[in-house]
């Protein structure tokens, strides 16, 4: 495996993972202050912009840099 598989297997693994995280966090939003301490709207474009960032990532490092990935997503 070349490490260009590697690196395109761990984006779309990561790319499910963030996408699943958004989902999860549109589902939450309904239920208000039950769901969260105080609302935030987590949208489509923070959704492009945690894509964009772990994509620079993976091309930027030969290792998954996981504290920075955290970081920006969260």
């Amino acid at each position: 495996m070349d490490i260009d598989d590697k690196k395109m297997n761990n984006y779309y693994r990561l790319t499910f993972a963030v996408s699943l995280f958004h989902a999860v966090i549109l589902e939450r939003r309904k239920f208000g202050y039950i769901g969260f301490n105080s609302t935030y709207h987590f949208n489509d474009s923070d959704l492009e912009t945690s894509l964009n960032s772990l994509k620079t990532i993976l091309e930027s490092f030969d290792y998954l840099a996981w504290d920075a990935m955290i970081y920006l997503t969260g």
